[in-house]
């Protein structure tokens, strides 16, 4: 199976090292060429939490600038392309993949937030997207292609959309071929029929947790460890639920006890908002706060907390 996957962050190099090292033909396609010569000289190394390192060695993989991908010729596209930027990349990728020969293209998005599967259906019409969500916890050492697995998570796929015609997706066996090669290569994948459930609570999640680390400057437990910072954890998701209650977004009573449950699991991992912040990079406030900011506005509600968080977030980039 040949996947090219878009973006060298965490998440991108975590899913290109297991799956090399599953046997799949993994191409990478990053935007700045200091990113390809570091992966070209010191491959992929995934550090598992029970201190097993899988490393990854060029040419096991290949490497290529995302402005190189109009020079594709028809036949060597992948079987996917799994989109692995963060929101704010998505239209560099999309406007170089449209420039390309090969337009039939089945496209994974892991993005946080909502509003991107629209966003890549429209700059990519001919393409297939499928809206995706993982738990899996990725760290990438900064400035090396040395990846922490900081928690075993699950992949949820979903199913495929079509933005330049109505026609349905005839099922092909194509989403299990995916999901079952990224299973053996030890990132559990599951298809879901209920995608936009996933992808709500995963917005709510990183909502809550991700902007309330970086501000703190604390790691995913430490929300747990005083009155004060569970009383804004729980107003902050009270405000959430309020919002999506007016959007008519169906939400479940357990929500809450599961986002408790993840700060104790990852107790130890700083979330990726925290990670942008002490970088100096920006961050993906606008996707996550700010969705829920517009949502707000078009249920005619305010929504206070998300955007004095939004604000403060942005303060510090």
């Amino acid at each position: 199976m040949r996947i090219d996957i878009i973006g060298a962050g965490a998440l991108g190099l975590l899913y290109a090292g297991k799956l090399a090292a599953a046997g799949a033909e993994i191409r990478m396609w990053v935007r700045k060429p200091e990113t390809a010569d570091m992966l070209r000289r010191e491959g992929i190394a995934v550090a598992e939490q029970g201190g097993e390192i899988l490393n990854i060695k060029y040419p096991d993989f290949e490497v290529h600038l995302m402005e190189s991908w109009p020079l594709a010729l028809p036949g060597e596209t992948g079987d996917w392309v799994l989109l692995m930027t963060k929101q704010d990349g998505i239209r560099e990728a999309a406007e170089c993949m449209a420039k390309g020969l090969v337009k039939n293209l089945h496209i994974v998005c892991m993005q946080n937030g909502i509003g991107h599967i629209e966003a890549v259906g429209q700059l990519l019409p001919d393409a297939w997207v499928y809206p995706a969500v993982t738990t899996e916890g990725a760290r990438r050492q900064s400035g090396e292609s040395v990846v922490m697995h900081a928690g075993k998570g699950v992949t949820e796929l979903g199913s495929a959309y079509h933005y330049g015609s109505a026609q349905p997706f005839a099922p092909d066996g194509r989403e299990k071929r995916l999901a079952d090669k990224l299973t053996e290569a030890g990132l559990e994948t599951r298809i879901s029929r209920d995608i936009d459930r996933s992808i709500y609570r995963k917005l709510l999640v990183n909502a809550v947790i991700n902007p309330l680390t970086a501000i703190w400057r604390i790691p995913n437990g430490e929300l747990l460890s005083s009155r004060e910072r569970m009383d804004m954890l729980r107003q902050v998701y009270d405000e959430s639920i309020r919002i999506f209650d007016a959007c008519g977004i169906a939400w479940e009573a357990e929500w809450w006890e599961e986002l408790l449950q993840i700060c104790r699991s990852t107790a130890a991992n700083r979330s990726s908002m925290l990670a942008d912040v002490l970088a100096g990079r920006r961050t993906e406030i606008e996707a996550i706060n700010g969705q829920f900011i517009r949502l707000a506005e078009g249920a005619g509600m305010e929504a206070p907390l998300h955007r004095m968080i939004r604000n403060i977030i942005t303060g510090m980039q």
